[in-house]
């Protein structure tokens, strides 16, 4: 299977969601009646994004998902907002869209369990949702549109062990696993293909954390206390996106750990 760069599955969403509104719109679906191609022309599209502290969503995700709708359906309209890691916030975010008339809503969710009743919503309404990057646990969802994530854990797993492997480190050396939020089901399937390449490295996971909402700050006060705790017994750090991974270099450059594991 090939593995998805953003901004392929953010052209791919894209495209999903201009097909979903001209069908929504000739269908006479969405808060509108007796919808045309006319209607579709000149749709509303939410786009949903998760948190602020991911540097991708804000630099990569809402820019090319804009102007790929431009380029799609230049007379279409997105209306944008970011959860900020609330979920209740995100809540109230869709449902302002919904009171706002978008034909569809493009969902990254903070939470994947507690969007559900975001679906629950839109689907009284006849508004489709596409569940994009991250799962939504509902069965209300329209379409799901992601990377294979599990394949992209066991592709970071592969870089650490090759790195350690390369610069001569022995079996048995400890890692540190700084994994994704407990709340997004993408970060549990990076989880998954990591274990599956690590735990049969011969290097030791000393401890793993699940990083509420991706906060890098979180993943530093972890990071530290590991530090104190293992000292030079860490050879390496798995972390899962590079947030989390700059947290971890913060604390081990506060600490004054020299040279920084791989």
């Amino acid at each position: 299977m090939k593995i998805a760069t953003k901004r392929a599955v953010i052209a791919s969403a894209a495209i999903l969601l201009t097909a979903v509104t001209l069908t929504a719109c000739s269908n006479g679906s969405g808060n509108s009646s007796g919808g045309s191609t006319k209607d579709a022309a000149n749709a509303q599209i939410g786009l949903l994004l998760p948190d602020s502290v991911t540097a991708r969503y804000e630099a990569a995700d809402k820019p090319f998902f804009e102007a790929k709708v431009k380029e799609l359906c230049s007379g279409c309209k997105v209306l944008y907002a970011n959860a900020d890691g609330d979920a209740s916030k995100q809540q109230q975010q869709a449902e302002s869209m919904l009171t706002q008339g978008v034909k569809v809503l493009v969902l990254d969710p903070f939470d994947g369990e507690a969007a559900a009743s975001i679906v629950g919503e839109a689907k009284a309404k006849n508004v489709p949702v596409i569940s994009y990057d991250r799962l939504i646990n509902s069965k209300d969802s329209d379409y799901y549109i992601s990377f294979d994530n599990e394949k992209v854990g066991q592709l970071q797993g592969q870089a650490l062990v090759d790195k350690l492997k390369k610069d001569g480190v022995a079996s048995g050396a400890g890692i540190l696993m700084v994994n994704g939020s407990p709340t997004d089901n993408n970060a549990t399937l990076f989880k998954k293909g990591a274990h599956s390449v690590i735990d049969s490295s011969g290097y030791k996971v000393l401890a793993e954390f699940d990083t509420p909402g991706w906060d890098p700050a979180k993943a530093q006060d972890w990071v530290a206390g590991q530090v104190s705790q293992f000292k030079d017994q860490i050879k390496g750090v798995y972390a899962a996106n590079d947030g989390t991974g700059g947290g971890a270099i913060a604390a081990m450059k506060a600490a004054n750990v020299s040279p920084l594991p791989r």
